[in-house]
């Protein structure tokens, strides 16, 4: 997993949304939000409040409750994304690209709390970090 900054609030309803001003999540984390959907077109510009509009890159974290069955989950990246569910690796898009769709499909046997770690960056130009899931 990772040690939190000690600048973020401990509990968040939504999304932990962690931003850098670097693109390999390192330095001091500029912003933390609490954030309902990951779902962000910024094309040309980025997250703002501190946050340059290129050469940046965030994290985010959630704990989801999903009921048995079989699920497709979906990131998009313009740059680079990557998803880990229960902390393995299962999209690793880590490339400088134009918005790319990327799926995981998987089935969960049981109910069950399930972590999810979104990281992303963008190196320049159009910038996208979507995530969403749905029962297949």
């Amino acid at each position: 997993w990772y040690d939190a900054p000690a600048a973020c609030p401990s509990s968040y309803l939504g999304w932990k949304a962690e931003y850098y001003n670097t693109v390999d999540l390192t330095g001091p984390v500029v912003l933390c939000e609490d954030e309902a959907e990951l779902d962000h077109t910024w094309g040309a510009g980025g997250p703002g409040k501190g946050i340059g509009v290129d050469y940046f890159s965030a994290r985010w974290t959630r704990t989801i409750t999903l009921s048995p069955g079989s699920y497709v989950f979906h990131t998009v990246g313009d740059d680079g994304i990557r998803l880990y569910i229960d902390g393995n690796l299962v999209i690793d898009d880590w490339n400088v690209q134009g918005p790319t769709d990327r799926l995981y499909m998987v089935t969960f046997s049981t109910q069950a709390n399930h972590r999810f770690k979104i990281e992303y960056f963008e190196l320049r130009g159009g910038a996208t970090a979507r995530f969403w899931y749905n029962m297949n």
